[in-house]
């Protein structure tokens, strides 16, 4: 991929020196004050000298020959110098990328693809998150998520995947070092295909099963105490008697009755 920076170094600002020190490094091409830089990869003279001319009204960015927002470019490499400042924590997280956002305005729906994780998870186990997310959804239906009834939703993937591809090539998410776009798609093929969410009712017939369940293991567990003491007193009556008839045998034995 070819990068070019086109600026005028004519500005008051302060970056100016430092900014013609990066250039006429590289320089390709210099008149009147505009310099035109050419760089064949991500270095560090191309993030640098980016970070310092992206603000100027004069710079143009050109990736590949098509002109791109230099001040979104300049986020993502300010991003990245920063470790993975928005999310990803150098990679090992990038579906945690916040760059990957999705359209909405509601503050408790899923905003990226680690929150629509952990919200599926929530409102599976949790009635107060199910309700918050029905109430949700209600205000604000997402392409992403279909809802087949009260209870039951089905994820959009194809559409998901689609909407991040976009945002990849419009944030331009290729050119980050950290960023893979293969290990995003597998994330969103690991998700459910649906999930259900948990509600109030549902937990009432589930304590009262447990209820249930509960009382038959209580009368089974005494049903098997009785069992087990009427063995140990029989046991003990068996026991009793045996010694018994042997002391009786011992004083026939000893008067010599038969």
């Amino acid at each position: 991929m070819e990068f070019i920076i086109k600026f005028n170094s004519k500005t008051s600002s302060p970056n100016r020196a430092e900014a013609i020190k990066i250039a006429e490094r590289n320089i390709n091409e210099e008149e009147e004050n505009i310099y035109e830089v050419k760089f064949n990869e991500v270095n560090d003279d191309f993030i640098k000298l980016l970070g310092l001319v992206s603000g100027w009204s004069t710079t143009q960015l050109f990736l590949d020959g098509e002109e791109a927002k230099s001040s979104e470019v300049n986020s993502l490499f300010s991003c990245y110098k920063g470790g993975g400042d928005y999310g990803c924590e150098k990679g090992k997280k990038i579906y945690s990328c916040n760059r990957i956002r999705f359209p909405t305005e509601s503050y408790g729906f899923p905003r990226d693809l680690s929150s629509l994780k952990r919200t599926i998870k929530e409102v599976e186990v949790d009635d107060f998150r199910a309700e918050r997310f029905k109430k949700d959804f209600e205000l604000e239906e997402q392409n992403f998520i279909i809802k087949k009834s009260d209870a039951e939703y089905e994820l959009n993937k194809d559409y998901l995947k689609e909407n991040i591809k976009e945002t990849i090539k419009e944030k331009f998410l290729f050119l980050c070092p950290y960023f893979k776009e293969e290990i995003i798609m597998q994330f969103i093929d690991d998700l459910p295909h649906t999930f259900k969410l948990k509600s109030k009712e549902e937990e009432k017939q589930k304590e009262e099963v447990d209820k249930k369940e509960q009382t038959i293991r209580d009368l089974k567990e005494y049903e098997e105490q009785l069992r087990k003491e009427k063995e140990i007193r029989l046991k003990i009556y068996e026991e009793e008697l045996k010694e018994m008839r042997e002391i009786k045998q011992k004083i026939r034995g000893d008067t010599g009755e038969e």
